[in-house]
C-alpha cells in the first residue's frame, strides 16, 4: 500500500520538508522507497530502498560549454555528489534503472555493493500504436528542455533536416531552464515557423496524442538513465532516433529497433533522421519492432515480482541480528 507524501519539489530543498511528511503518516512504514537524484539523505527507523534514475556524476558527463553548464556540472561534482553518496549509505537495497550506472557506482562513488538494476516500466496498453494522421510529417521530443539533453544539436540538425524536407514540422514537448534560449537559437537558425515549443504538458493523455500524431521521435541526449520518453515512444511504435549513451545502447539495437547516433553529432542526428524520411519502409519496421520490445522487456507484470522482492530483501537486510 502507497503511502503519498504530497508535493516532491520542496524535498529537493531540504530534508526538513521530507522529515515532516514522514511524521504525517496515519500509520508507520514497513519499508520508504526513495527515487534520486538529490533525495535528502536521511537516517530512518525503517528499511529504506532507494531507485537511483541518474547519477550527479554521469548527468553532466563530457566537456562544459557555457557558463552555466560549467556551474551545474560544478555542483553536480561537489555538493550533488556528496549528498549521493550519503544516501548510498544509508540505503539497505540499491536500484539502478540502467546497468550502466554500475560502473559509474564503483569507480566514481566507490561503491561496490551489491545492487539491482530495474529499468522503468510503461504502460503498454494506453501507450499503444496508432494510425498516423494525414498532414506534414511531425518530428518530435518529449522531456526536459535542460543541459545535457542535446537539444542545441537538435535544433542544428534540423536546419540540415528542412533544407531536404521542408514539409517537417518539429514539436519539441516539455519545460526547462533552456526554453528561452532555444526559442531564441530557434529563430536565428531561420526555423521559427518550423519548431513548435508546445511547454510542460502534464496530463498524459496529451503526451500520449503527441506521441501518435509523431512520425519519428528524437532522444538526443549526452547521458540518460532510463527515460520514460523512449519507453513511450516504443510502445506507441514509434520510429526512434538516440544517442549511442547510457541506457540506449545497452537496450536498443541500431538497425533493428532504433536508429543510434554519437552524442553532439548534429550531422549525424540530421542524417539519420533524412533517412527516416526517405523510406517509409524502415520507420515501419523500427516502430514495429520498438513495440515488441516494450511489450517484452518493459511491461509491469514481471517488474512487480521483482520489487517485492527486493522489499523483502531491505526488510530482511534490516531486521537481521548485528554481529
Amino acid at each position: 500500500r502507497r503511502q503519498p507524501l504530497g508535493d516532491a519539489r520542496p524535498f529537493f530543498v531540504h530534508g526538513l520538508f521530507l522529515r515532516a511528511a514522514l511524521r504525517r503518516l496515519p500509520s508507520p512504514p514497513d519499508v520508504v522507497h526513495f527515487h534520486s537524484p538529490l533525495v535528502p539523505p536521511l537516517r530512518l527507523p525503517w528499511p529504506a530502498v532507494t531507485t537511483f534514475h541518474s547519477l550527479s556524476w554521469s548527468d553532466f558527463a563530457g566537456p562544459a560549454r557555457g557558463v552555466r553548464y560549467r556551474l551545474r556540472k560544478l555542483m553536480a561534482r561537489t555538493l550533488s555528489y556528496r549528498l549521493e553518496r550519503r544516501l548510498l549509505s544509508r540505503t539497505d537495497e540499491i536500484i539502478l534503472v540502467n546497468a550502466n550506472a554500475r560502473r559509474t557506482l564503483e569507480e566514481k562513488y566507490g561503491c561496490s555493493r551489491e545492487v539491482h538494476v530495474l529499468p522503468n516500466v510503461v504502460d503498454v496498453e494506453t501507450f499503444r500504436p496508432a494510425s498516423l494522421p494525414p498532414g506534414k510529417p511531425v518530428i518530435l521530443y518529449v522531456g526536459r528542455l535542460g543541459f545535457g539533453k542535446g537539444l542545441r544539436e537538435l535544433l542544428l540538425s534540423a536546419r540540415m533536416v528542412v533544407s531536404r524536407h521542408p514539409g517537417v514540422v518539429y514539436r519539441i514537448v516539455g519545460g526547462g531552464p533552456l526554453e528561452r534560449d532555444l526559442r531564441a537559437m530557434a529563430g536565428d537558425l531561420g526555423l521559427g515557423g518550423r519548431v513548435a515549443f508546445e511547454g510542460d504538458v502534464k496530463d498524459r493523455r496529451a503526451v500520449l496524442g503527441h506521441f501518435r500524431n509523431a512520425a519519428i521521435v528524437l532522444l538526443p541526449s549526452y547521458s540518460e538513465g532510463c527515460p520514460m520518453s523512449l519507453l513511450e515512444a516504443m510502445s506507441c511504435g514509434k520510429p526512434i532516433i538516440a544517442t549511442d549513451a547510457g541506457f540506449a545502447s545497452h537496450i536498443l539495437a541500431d538497425g533493428k529497433n532504433v536508429l543510434l547516433v554519437p552524442p553532439r553529432d548534429a550531422p549525424a542526428l540530421a542524417q539519420a533522421t533524412i533517412r527516416l524520411l526517405d523510406s517509409p519502409d524502415l520507420r515501419r519496421e523500427l516502430g514495429d519492432a520498438a513495440r515488441e520490445t516494450a511489450l517484452s522487456a518493459f511491461d509491469a507484470s514481471a517488474h512487480t515480482s521483482r520489487m517485492e522482492r527486493i522489499y523483502g530483501l531491505a526488510v530482511a537486510r534490516r531486521t537481521a541480528p548485528r554481529p
